[in-house]
């Protein structure tokens, strides 16, 4: 379904309001059903912020002494309104008979022999059915039960691994499927709500609150930072590598191997569009840089000092591209003499220092590699569903990610939704997801669309504190606001 002729967009009280449809397509619903949903749903207005922790890096001891703590060490930033306010207007649409029967059989075509269904050859099917547009992605609501199928799950494949079952998928196109009659998702967290048990299509409380969380969650989710307004972005990875002292380094795929930069850099072009660079260096520990190898040693309890190291040093780490927001991105392969050497993952992105710069950091320790990785002997974790442990893009990826306001797809900052977290949507295509943990590395199109709206609005507001809502290019960013058009409200007012 096509834009409105008119979102009504309108510059009230520092922000963008505008109305925003959501087309749902019903699959193996009744008339009574599909109208108790038509009830359910009224519009939604989505109400979110994002934030900032903008710190003052290299430390300077005069500023601790005065006590200024929180500007060298912030225990959390500053938090906003979001300055667009969407109000999502549903509307449903019953399948008709034919798409019905096609879906049944396509059915057939996309079974498995674990029994469960290929989600990927479906979404591409529904992709080829559906009038589907980027400004306004298509929620498909399944229920199979009318097609006799009982128990059923979905399988998703990625580049180097797979998920399966699970119960949302999509977002390869501007799509997103919630099947509730499919079995429970073992993957996600238990803040899923009840959104992974079976649901009856007559449960409709149930299925239109997944809707609504789907909505704050997913279609219209607000960034975690503010998106920069530069016209390209200039991401350095640094892949650290602790190569002579770590076991799993020796013994396992090395990461020079395991490390496809070109799948990394299409990820980010996904997101931002071409206007994106990312060059990678790979640096031996301790070799290249003895004072890196002791502070990440140190792993997330030594962030504050990585992260103030590395921007005392940042030109001999950033690759500089002139005139794009600048972000460093380390990925550390630690050893298991590190401290404190548990077996987890961690990955933390931080906001602007006064540079302005992005700076994020991730560890992966030897201890986690070896009992993580599926080409491990001693691997006890998810190993049948990787081909090889891929968290070296994936965790360049999901952080940076978050550099460029990227927020995972469980986590709002809202004040209309019912919840601040919900692992119900973690099986989408977003490498934001913890749930992929590099099975997929790639950003999906409801990723982009949120980027570029959330990019549009700040730039709307950057443009009204300047004076300019008189301006000709305010007028025609407007038009374009009105027309649902993110990329051309951001074009218009940075072009002129």
């Amino acid at each position: 379904m096509p834009p409105p002729p008119s979102a009504n967009a309108v510059w009230v009280d520092d922000r963008l309001h505008v109305d925003v449809p959501v087309p749902i397509v019903t699959i193996g619903f009744s008339d009574e059903e599909v109208g108790a949903l038509r009830g359910a749903l009224q519009p939604h207005a989505v109400d979110h912020s994002y934030g900032e922790i903008n710190q003052i890096l290299p430390l300077e001891i005069d500023g601790l002494l005065r006590g200024d703590l929180n500007e060298y060490v912030p225990l959390s930033g500053d938090v906003y309104s979001l300055p667009v306010l969407p109000t999502a207007h549903y509307d449903l649409t019953q399948a008709n008979a034919a798409l019905e029967a096609a879906f049944q059989a396509q059915l057939d075509h996309v079974r498995l022999e674990s029994g469960h269904f290929d989600a990927n050859a479906m979404e591409d099917w529904l992709a080829s059915q559906l009038d589907l547009q980027s400004a306004t992605p298509t929620v498909v609501l399944l229920h199979l039960k009318r097609f006799g199928i009982s128990e059923h799950g979905w399988h998703i494949q990625g580049e180097t691994g797979h998920r399966a079952p699970v119960r949302v998928f999509g977002e390869r196109y501007p799509l997103v499927v919630l099947d509730p009659s499919a079995v429970e998702d073992p993957w996600v967290g238990s803040n899923a709500e009840d959104f992974t048990r079976y649901t009856e299509a007559s449960d409709t409380p149930v299925i239109a609150r997944f809707v609504r969380y789907l909505t704050e969650f997913r279609l219209l989710q607000g960034p975690l930072y503010a998106p920069s307004q530069k016209p390209c972005h200039a991401i350095t990875g640094i892949m650290a590598v602790k190569s002579t002292t770590s076991i799993a380094e020796n013994f396992l795929r090395p990461v020079s191997e395991a490390l496809v930069v070109e799948r990394i850099q299409t990820s980010f072009e996904q997101l931002t569009g071409t206007d994106t660079y990312f060059d990678l260096k790979l640096i031996d520990l301790p070799q290249d840089d003895l004072v890196l190898d002791l502070i990440t040693r140190l792993e997330y309890g030594g962030f504050e000092l990585l992260k103030g190291y590395l921007t005392e040093n940042f030109e001999r780490f950033h690759v500089d591209h002139p005139g794009c927001a600048e972000y460093l991105s380390i990925v550390v392969e630690n050893d298991a003499a590190s401290v404190p050497g548990w077996v987890v993952l961690y990955g933390y992105g931080a906001y602007d220092d006064d540079r302005d710069s992005r700076i994020s950091a991730s560890w992966v320790n030897d201890i986690y590699r070896l009992l993580a990785d599926v080409e491990s002997p001693l691997c006890i974790s998810n190993c049948n569903t990787k081909e090889y442990l891929n968290l070296w893009e994936y965790l360049f990826a999901h952080e940076t990610g978050h550099l460029l306001g990227q927020r995972h797809p469980h986590d709002v900052s809202s004040r209309s939704a019912e919840a601040s977290s919900s692992d119900a949507f973690s099986s989408i295509w977003s490498n934001m997801s913890y749930q992929n943990e590099g099975r997929w590395i790639a950003f999906g199109q409801i990723d982009r669309n949120n980027w570029l709206r959330n990019r549009a609005s700040l730039a709307l507001l950057e443009a009204y504190e300047a004076g300019r809502e008189d301006s000709p290019a305010w007028r025609a960013a407007m038009s374009a606001a009105d027309r649902l058009d993110w990329e051309g409200v951001w074009e218009q007012l940075r072009s002129s």
